[in-house]
């Protein structure tokens, strides 16, 4: 294999983890104003899909988080 897909798989990977790490915090500092399920359930999508659930995050959690607030 080039080397070439060999960093792309790991620049895909570290953007994964970052994006997950960085949902992960956001999810607990907006603990307070969520429900407890609530945040353990968008935790675990975080960690289930990668890429997914912190975009999933990003775009659904925190605005609907926005709209109650």
């Amino acid at each position: 294999m080039p080397d070439i897909f060999n960093y792309g798989w790991t620049a895909t990977i570290v953007l994964a983890l970052s994006a997950a790490a960085l949902a992960i915090i956001s999810i607990y500092k907006a603990r307070e104003h969520i429900p407890q399920l609530a945040c353990a359930i968008w935790v675990l999508v975080a960690l289930a899909f990668p890429l997914v659930g912190p975009l999933s995050w990003f775009l659904i959690g925190r605005r609907s988080l926005k709209s109650t607030a």
